[in-house]
């Protein structure tokens, strides 16, 4: 076995899962910047501006545009980690190797095997859709929520006894 070729699948082995692991984060923290935010503008006493509702849309558009180099980037090691498993494995069985695996894993499912990566990006997504949602309609359903916490009669003050 080349020792060189070994030392090269571990390292990008590492570099893969590392891209894998920053794909969980960045779900992580658009999802709580997400909820940090909305709650503020829905905590508020008084109306916000409609222009804050719109604020938050720029977090999971990046968080997607990240997401999807991270995972064009793990579709890149994947495929060069597959041509050393080959190459590793050529005299014993071609056909070991996680990536081999995988491989032939997709190759059994009509859809494929999703990758943690993919559904990440699928998450952005979603996050994307909620959040046009909540900045179209957000300010309408705060203000409604308001009105409905808010009491409905008045009560008039007592008024003092006649001498």
């Amino acid at each position: 076995m080349d020792d060189f070729a070994l030392e090269e699948y571990r390292c990008l082995r590492t570099e893969m899962m590392h891209h894998a692991e920053k794909t969980f984060e960045i779900e992580r923290y658009t999802a709580t910047a997400l909820a940090v935010i909305y709650s503020w503008l829905l905590s508020r006493t008084g109306p916000a501006p409609s222009a804050l509702w719109i604020l938050p849309l720029p977090i999971p558009v990046a968080a997607l545009l990240r997401s999807w180099a991270l995972r064009g980037q793990i579709r890149v090691l994947a495929s060069y980690l597959l041509q050393l498993e080959q190459r590793l494995y050529s005299s014993a069985n071609p056909k070991l190797g996680w990536e081999q695996h995988l491989l032939n894993a997709r190759a059994k499912v009509k859809w494929g095997v999703p990758y943690r990566a993919t559904l990440a990006l699928w998450m952005n997504v979603a996050l994307i859709v909620l959040t046009c949602v909540l900045s179209y309609w957000g300010l309408d359903w705060a203000e409604a929520a308001r009105s409905q916490a808010a009491p409905t009669t008045s009560v008039a003050p007592a008024k003092a006894p006649a001498p």
